[in-house]
């Protein structure tokens, strides 16, 4: 428990830096973590939350490791590029440290990259759904359907009503599917939730 509480007190402090152990462990943890919430179809919300977590911790030695190589920060972004990116962070694992770490580096740049960082986190703890509803069992003939014939809309709407005596917040959620006609876009059908505000579904 120490040792993960060390982790990410080091993760949050981009002025230090770090060896290939610490930063090792992190690539390894965020990896599994990465692996097992992909290729799970429906994975459950305390894996995007896990993920998100082991990746601001990745990122966080990541960074320090970067330093501890005397690598410039630019390489810090090279490293977050998916595909691409595996191949610096490769060879971090093998690099030996520098005889002089580099240290100089702007507050506010520092500061930015650890505040987009955080913000790709929460991205991912919010488990943003880009895939199209399967909607093949509400249609008459299921064999017959074209998905790129239908396209799907998702919006919210925040609605503020009055009683007597308080305001209620409600959020609407909505799915639209519409599909193209030769006069124009025709509603094929919609799906609607109604929630409290700030719910997430």
């Amino acid at each position: 428990m120490s040792t993960a509480v060390h982790a990410l007190r080091q993760s949050l402090d981009w002025t230090g830096v770090s060896g290939r152990r610490p930063y090792a462990i992190a690539f390894v943890v965020q990896l599994v973590v990465v692996v097992v919430g992909v290729s799970m179809p429906t994975a459950p919300a305390a894996i995007w939350v896990a993920m998100a977590i082991v990746s601001f911790v990745f990122f966080g030695q990541l960074r320090r490791r970067i330093r501890d190589v005397g690598w410039r920060g630019g390489w810090m972004w090279v490293a977050m590029v998916p595909y691409l990116g595996a191949i610096p962070q490769l060879v971090l694992l093998f690099r030996r440290p520098a005889a002089a770490p580099r240290t100089g580096e702007a507050a506010w740049l520092r500061k930015t990259g650890w505040g987009l960082a955080l913000l790709l986190c929460l991205l991912v703890a919010g488990r943003a759904e880009l895939e199209p509803l399967d909607i093949s069992d509400r249609l008459f003939n299921s064999g017959e359907y074209d998905p790129e014939s239908v396209d799907q809309v998702f919006f919210t709407t925040l609605e503020r009503q009055y009683t007597e005596t308080e305001q209620v917040n409600l959020q609407q959620f909505h799915w639209l599917f519409l599909t193209e006609a030769d006069d124009g876009w025709r509603l094929a059908f919609m799906f609607s939730r109604l929630g409290a505000e700030g719910s997430s579904r």
